[in-house]
């Protein structure tokens, strides 16, 4: 399916936009010529945002020490799933 590893593009389920990922579907038959589809989803409040902390040009992160901590510098944040659908299109079952 198209929106498989997309986010919601309109309001889901009563999940805000943006916030639920779909996995994709999976289809078992259950009886000759009937089948039962699983529709797998995970929401998340923090949009599936990632952590992503820069490399130097030796291939490893920077380390700052903060009052005994030691901690990556210029750490961003990444949207690892940028793409969107509209998942009531999916199935009229929704």
């Amino acid at each position: 399916i198209a929106a498989r590893g997309k986010r919601n593009s309109s309001i889901f389920r009563g999940a805000a936009v943006g916030t639920v990922v779909y996995r994709g579907a999976r289809a078992t038959r259950i009886a000759p010529n009937k089948f039962s589809v699983t529709h797998s989803f995970l929401q998340d409040d923090w949009y599936h945002m990632i952590q992503v902390a820069p490399v130097g040009s030796d291939g490893r992160v920077r380390l700052d020490l903060f009052q005994g901590q030691t901690s990556a510098v210029g750490i961003t944040w990444r949207q690892p799933f940028p793409s969107k659908a509209d998942f009531n299109l999916i199935s009229e079952n929704f």
